[in-house]
């Protein structure tokens, strides 16, 4: 809801506010991002194209945040940055896949901990769990 607001600059608190609303209550509610676009349209305050953006922006804000917490929940210690791989992604988040696997608590080259990049960002962040490597002919203990 907060970042939607920041996404934001020129329009009055009122504004705002309900778009905070909005998104947050369609992300809460599992809505697409299509009824999310249709909500903050009857705003009349912003463009059809910038009702997209914004939807779009926060809801892989709330999927990447989410993703990154489930990852830290099921013990997951490193993540990799995955793009389209068509014409809307970025140099930065080209350099961001390119770094490969990274440890789960790191920000990638971008200073992003996890998706999206930009607005309309449409990467995705992938987890996986790396177990320690363990020398030739040792055995670790039982803890």
């Amino acid at each position: 809801r907060t970042r939607g607001s920041e996404q934001i600059l020129n329009i009055t608190n009122t504004t705002r506010n309900r778009v905070r609303e909005v998104v947050g209550n369609a992300l809460r509610d599992g809505q697409s991002v299509g009824s999310i676009v249709k909500e903050i349209k009857v705003l009349d305050a912003l463009s059809p194209e910038r009702a997209m953006l914004i939807a779009r922006t926060e809801t892989a804000t709330a999927l990447g945040q989410g993703a990154k917490g489930a990852a830290e929940h099921q013990g997951r210690n490193e993540k990799r940055w995955v793009t389209q791989g068509d014409e809307g992604v970025t140099d930065e988040c080209l350099r961001n896949e390119g770094e490969g696997w990274i440890t789960i608590d790191s920000t990638f080259p971008s200073g992003d901990d996890t998706i999206p990049q930009h607005p309309s960002c449409r990467c995705n962040v992938r987890y996986r769990t790396k177990e320690p490597v363990q020398a030739k002919g040792h055995t670790p203990q039982p803890r």
